[in-house]
């Protein structure tokens, strides 16, 4: 009689973690690097609007994107798509986006140092209306390829005041991305390998 009790309850803690996993869906986190602060080097608390990213291991969803030469298989350059990007008051004020491109040395895999910062795209926004105008920002590698390097996208978000004064910043990386050859793609963890 214990053995078969115990063999219902194990059935049933089957069922109920299944159920888990089945409601959890697909993974999604950006890494937030720097949360609301005042500036990039002032952690003093900001003021932050909210944003809205694509990164999830659920295909061709994702906002950056490894694009490969269809010769090599090389990494040819990275985009990404724009975010959404809300305000923090009810009437619309200035906020911003930018792509950072960071890029492993030939002799440490794991540590990235960064090799592009994008200008601003500049909008307003508020808490009920995202910016518009935004573009799709790229990186193309040098002539030279990838070099065995490895590459990450990150993102830096900035909003200001009705006055115009810059009183927050947050900091994002991106830890899935689309990986991108002729008109295959697939989802790729982590970052950008420098071939496929």
């Amino acid at each position: 009689m214990v053995r078969h009790s115990n063999f219902r309850m194990l059935i049933a803690l089957a069922i109920v973690f299944g159920a888990m996993l089945a409601v959890a869906g697909p993974t999604a986190a950006e890494s937030v690097e720097k949360s609301c602060r005042k500036s990039a080097t002032n952690s003093a608390p900001g003021v932050c609007g909210t944003f809205q990213v694509h990164d999830d291991d659920t295909g061709g969803s994702q906002d950056a994107t490894c694009i490969y030469a269809t010769g090599s298989h090389e990494l040819d350059k990275l985009t990404l798509k724009p975010p959404k990007l809300f305000g923090h008051y009810a009437t619309k004020t200035k906020v911003a986006y930018r792509l950072i491109v960071r890029r492993s040395s030939a002799t440490h895999e794991d540590s990235a140092h960064t090799v592009y910062t994008s200008a601003w795209q500049i909008g307003k926004a508020s808490t009920s209306a995202s910016a518009t105008g935004f573009s799709t920002l790229t990186y193309n590698l040098p002539a030279a390829g990838p070099a065995g390097n490895v590459y990450w996208v990150a993102v830096d978000f900035k909003w200001w005041n009705a006055a115009g004064t810059a009183e927050g910043y947050v900091n994002i990386s991106y830890d899935f991305y689309k990986g991108k050859l002729g008109t295959q793609s697939h989802v790729y963890p982590s970052n950008c390998d420098p071939e496929l």
